[in-house]
């Protein structure tokens, strides 16, 4: 019983001294505010554009799956199109000993 008591000891103390070291009582009233102030802010803007644009947000609840999907191909194709983009022949770089290795090699071919 007495070591289960040492080690709740032990224990809070750790979590007393890891929240000494990276908590403030500054930074956690700031958090407090950001969060009295951001929930009641969140709620508020969904109420309003709710209210105001009931039209856009009945769409898109009843198109939904298919504004999902074509979002998610048109991420698809403008990610392919950046890799296809990047395939190229890149230029070595100097400074690593691969870069200097491949360069050796390309003034060698050249001869």
């Amino acid at each position: 019983m007495w070591k289960l008591k040492e080690r709740a000891a032990v224990g809070t103390k750790f979590v007393r001294d890891w929240f000494n070291k990276n908590f403030t009582f500054g930074g956690l009233v700031s958090f407090v505010i950001l969060l009295a102030k951001m929930i009641p802010d969140a709620v508020g803007r969904k109420d309003f554009w709710s209210t105001h644009l009931a039209s856009i947000w009945g769409f898109l609840y009843s198109h939904s799956t298919s504004s999902i999907l074509i979002a998610c191909a048109l991420f698809i194709w403008l990610d392919h199109r950046r890799v296809i983009r990047k395939r190229g022949p890149q230029p070595h770089d100097h400074k690593t000993l691969k870069g200097r290795v491949l360069q050796l090699r390309d003034d060698l071919r050249n001869l």
